[in-house]
């Protein structure tokens, strides 16, 4: 199998957080353009990478503002897949929770 085979499978897993086809079909694109693009992983690079930038790309953004989805939920059948595939019993994960203390008038939701 290879890495493209895999990670479409693996993305094809997402059905269930997306309540439509579209939104799913316009997410695994940004997911794989934000994976392969060269240079920051921004959302304006992930729909150049699909060569789109002369588009409309208002519904590109609007899957992470108006999309009713939870980004933990994509990993928990790339997570599931994992520990079939590899006869697990724990993962062991690792977080950095550290706060960086920031403020303005013109950037929301800071501490």
């Amino acid at each position: 199998m290879n890495l493209l085979t895999y990670l479409l499978g693996a993305t094809a897993r997402w059905a269930f957080v997306f309540p439509q086809e579209r939104s799913l079909q316009r997410t695994i694109a940004l997911a794989f353009g934000i994976l392969c693009g060269v240079g920051r992983r921004t959302v304006t690079r992930a729909i150049s990478f699909q060569g789109n930038t002369q588009k409309d790309w208002s519904a590109d953004y609007q899957v992470f503002s108006r999309s009713p989805w939870e980004a933990r939920a994509l990993f928990h059948p790339i997570l599931e897949q994992a520990l079939l595939e590899q006869k697990l019993q724990h993962i062991v994960i690792s977080t950095d929770d550290t706060r960086v203390w920031r403020n303005g008038k013109h950037v929301p939701q800071t501490q």
